[in-house]
């Protein structure tokens, strides 16, 4: 039986649980590090070119972002918050200066927002489970940091091919919201085992030789 080390999360890391609890752990606790690959390397790079670009760091606009050119210059005019972080306790209340703070339970972090609209940027392909999920839960804490905003906005711009995906939630589904992303996460936090999961990257993942699911 494993020890339950699990304090904090974020939906990178729940998302990750549930493709499989093993590799998530192993990642997570196992002293492995994190597989890399180019197109995650270049996420990083381009997410870093725009949040300099917005702080006024950065003359003209970089290529990667060309396509939406008049939409980064609008979110600049109109002092677009860049890489904003956002710390909530176990009671979803707002921690401050929380990443690294002890009361601090759950992470994230937005691209761009000016007021109740929020900016994500992705480089690669559309998962529209997986983001509309992103949009959910962003705009959950969102509504936790500032009471007035009884409705938040959320857009996804896809450097590459153009193409935007927008979403819009309500305060009044934000306490039903948090029952459902209680329930996935407890299950993430209650976990003794970490037991291996089969799914679709089972070929490509780097503990594979020694899961013996995948034997």
């Amino acid at each position: 039986m494993r020890k339950n080390k699990v304090k904090t999360w974020s939906l990178s890391s729940l998302q990750s649980y549930e493709t499989c609890p093993q590799k998530w752990y192993e990642e997570r606790f196992g002293g492995h590090e994190r597989t890399s690959s180019p197109a995650l390397e270049r996420g990083v790079a381009v997410h870093a070119k725009a949040e300099q670009y917005l702080l006024g760091n950065v003359t003209g606009m970089p290529k990667d972002m060309a396509k939406f050119s008049t939409e980064f210059v609008n979110l600049k005019k109109h002092n677009a918050i860049a890489e904003e972080e956002w710390c909530l306790d176990r009671h979803w209340q707002p921690v401050a200066n929380g990443w690294s703070h002890p009361d601090t339970w759950l992470r994230a972090k937005g691209d761009a927002r000016v007021g109740n609209f929020i900016v994500d940027l992705k480089t690669g392909r559309q998962y529209e489970d997986k983001h509309r999920d992103q949009a959910k839960l962003y705009s959950n804490i969102l509504m936790c940091y500032e009471p007035t905003f009884d409705e938040v906005d959320v857009e996804f711009w896809y450097l590459d091919s153009g193409k935007t995906a927008s979403y819009k939630f309500f305060r009044t589904s934000l306490e039903a919201d948090i029952e459902v992303w209680e329930a996935r996460v407890s299950r993430m936090f209650r976990d003794k085992h970490f037991l291996p999961s089969e799914n679709q990257y089972c070929k490509w993942c780097a503990f594979n030789e020694s899961c013996e699911l995948f034997k």
